[in-house]
């Protein structure tokens, strides 16, 4: 049984990877539901097929249960926060198998620190220190205190994780050198396409 915290609207590659997965561990007899990450206030609109349940991350009660009857809970994390606000509220409470997809967490700290300061803040201080909590001026480069902030929150969640998986050595790094389990750098999984299928997909690509 698993169940995978992931952002599922049409638009992401991160969803779409996983849409990939959850059909193939379905084909192979597994029971998997998906818990659908984005944050309550993110546009909706279309969904990828997982080819399995997906539920709300906000449905306490119903992602408990599912949690406690999993063989593994996975958790898929990228740098923009309306897809995985999920991801932060429950990676702590439920631990598991942690899939960074990005290098740097600093979009995804500075936009919690704006609009979800309650959340923010405290995980911030108590994981960072408050030295880190004041993010860079929107449309500003990230600085070396930005990355450095992004390094410490990732070693911060490796303390939680029962493995990582990346999808490059790059991206492995902070981790690496703090997290004594397995760090397994994975190539991200993809479809065969047709060169029209690929043209659409990057006219309509957004944030993951």
């Amino acid at each position: 049984r698993f169940v995978v915290f992931t952002t599922t609207g049409s638009h992401s590659a991160i969803g779409r990877m996983n849409a990939l997965v959850t059909h193939a561990l379905a084909e192979q007899g597994h029971e998997v539901v998906g818990v659908a990450a984005e944050w309550p206030h993110a546009p909706s609109g279309e969904r990828h097929d997982f080819g399995a349940p997906v539920i709300p991350w906000t449905d306490r009660s119903i992602v408990e249960t599912n949690a406690r009857r999993a063989d593994a809970v996975g958790y898929h994390l990228g740098d923009h926060m309306p897809n995985h606000r999920g991801v932060i509220e429950w990676y702590t409470v439920c631990p598991g198998l942690l899939c960074l997809h990005d290098r740097s967490l600093d979009n995804l700290l500075d936009a919690l620190v704006h609009f979800d300061p309650g959340v923010a803040i405290p995980l911030i201080a108590n994981a960072l220190g408050p030295t880190y909590i004041t993010g860079r001026d929107p449309g500003h480069e990230p600085s070396a205190v930005d990355f450095r902030r992004s390094d410490l929150l990732i070693q911060w969640l490796a303390g939680y994780a029962t493995g990582i998986i990346t999808h490059s050595a790059w991206a492995a790094e902070p981790v690496r050198s703090v997290f004594a389990g397995s760090v397994t750098v994975v190539p991200i999984a993809y479809q065969k396409t047709t060169p029209a299928h690929d043209r659409a997909s990057r006219s309509d690509s957004s944030r993951d």
